[in-house]
């Protein structure tokens, strides 16, 4: 715990701030979501602040180093969160950053047991995977693409 705190301390001063907004942001997710639920939470999330600006492949290492960031913070919280909290977290801190990223949610069907659907939730910035391996769209069906379009799903 001790090295944390020395971690943390020998940050940039940039790199802090998107420590401690990265704990804020997380548990005001988890209540979030046990309060509003995902399509409410979401939309209010679009709705706030100015409309973020798509993401280049330049700004791609700015974008990887806030997430990587983001990610250790998501690893010491002691909340429950799951792939769902934890990319609905991300996007709200991206689009906050001024990032167009959006919440990707897919199934699949379990290899291991019949009759069983895995389901999976990963953050897009664009056409980039953020917080997952490139290949996870091929290994679950996308079910809902982006939170903007969730009504339109049936």
């Amino acid at each position: 715990m001790l090295n944390t705190w020395v971690k943390f301390w020998r940050l940039p001063a940039d790199s802090k701030r998107i420590v401690v907004r990265s704990a804020l942001i997380l548990p005001a997710t988890f209540l979030g979501l046990k309060i509003y639920g995902f399509r409410r939470l979401m939309s209010r999330i679009q709705h706030s602040g100015p409309l973020p600006a798509g993401v280049s492949e330049e700004r791609m290492p700015e974008v990887r180093a806030c997430v990587n960031l983001f990610s250790a913070v998501a690893r010491r919280y002691p909340l429950p969160m799951k792939c769902l909290g934890r990319s609905v977290a991300l996007c709200w801190f991206l689009r906050q950053r001024g990032i167009d990223a959006a919440v990707h949610v897919g199934v699949r069907k379990e290899q291991k047991q019949q009759n069983f659907l895995d389901a999976h939730a990963w953050v897009q910035a664009g056409d980039f995977v953020i917080n997952d391996t490139p290949d996870v769209s091929e290994r679950y069906a996308r079910v809902l693409p982006t939170y903007s379009k969730v009504e339109s799903i049936r």
